[in-house]
């Protein structure tokens, strides 16, 4: 494939939608979506832990303690981590699903995401049990979050496979013996909102791409890039803000495939079908 060869979609967040493809093996590291709320009163009591446990066991029989992590990536690429809370996780037996729960939070994560439906069938059964204990009233934030990873980084091939303007630094770069690109992250925000509406992005989506180095942390809940070997790295965080919203379940759901379907949306106007097919795209 040619390097002008780009997606057969011609335009991000435009009607008609792409037809979903599923991959066989998708370059995933994480798939995660979240709904943030105020603190729970119910979270302060002491058998709440425990009775969401006892609820989650039969298919999230591990548990441990753990903290969310509050990230800054600085300007040289130093990711800079602070502890923000305690957070209860849950995990399957396989440890394909993580489920991280909080006062104000609750995260469904999978490592071997085996396609939207399956995903947000696991995401409603988990919010099902989270209501009927912990009683949720309102919701501030909703946010689903696609994590892609292309590792090793074959810079001919990748020409190939995404549009011009994410190869960064590496478009037409030659392969010859010299300085090698160890880091290059780029990231844009798109803002969904009414002109005028508010200064902050109420709704939009953050994308990050680029060259990560061998060992890095994009993200705690996201494990290191592989020893060795840089990636390249396409990160699709949507999200939602709601002033003031009441924690409807079928609204919750509503709005997170919603936000599914932009992140892929875009996803699919950066990648070509070379890239599909190589990832065992099923047409």
């Amino acid at each position: 494939m040619e390097n002008s060869e780009v997606s057969e979609v011609s335009a991000p967040f435009r009607q008609p939608r792409p037809t979903k493809i599923h991959l066989a093996n998708p370059p995933l590291a994480s798939v995660l979506t979240q709904a943030r709320f105020p603190q729970l009163t119910a979270a302060q009591t002491p058998s709440w832990a425990e009775r969401l446990a006892m609820a989650l066991a039969p298919n999230y029989p591990e548990m441990n303690d753990g903290n969310e992590m509050s990230v800054t990536i600085a300007p040289d690429g130093q990711v800079q981590q602070t502890q923000a809370g305690n957070v209860k996780q849950f995990h399957t037996k396989d440890r394909a699903w993580h489920l991280s729960v909080a006062p104000n939070f609750i995260t469904l994560q999978s490592t071997a995401y085996p396609g939207r439906v399956e995903f947000m069938e696991r995401f409603e059964a988990v919010l099902r049990v989270f209501i009927g204990i912990a009683q949720p009233t309102r919701v501030e934030r909703l946010g689903f979050r696609y994590t892609n990873r292309v590792v090793p980084v074959p810079v001919e091939t990748l020409a190939g496979w995404i549009r011009p303007e994410f190869l960064g630094p590496i478009n037409g770069a030659p392969a010859v013996a010299g300085p090698r690109l160890v880091h290059a992250l780029s990231q844009a925000i798109f803002s969904f909102d009414n002109p005028g509406t508010s200064n902050q992005v109420q709704d939009g989506m953050q994308v990050q791409w680029g060259i990560l180095p061998a060992g890095a942390v994009l993200d705690p809940a996201i494990t290191p890039t592989p020893a060795g070997e840089p990636a390249w790295i396409l990160d699709l965080d949507a999200f939602r803000h709601f002033p003031n919203t009441v924690f409807d379940l079928a609204a919750v759901l509503n709005n997170t495939q919603e936000m599914a379907s932009r992140a892929y949306d875009y996803f699919r106007w950066i990648v070509t079908d070379a890239f599909l097919d190589h990832y065992g795209a099923e047409r």
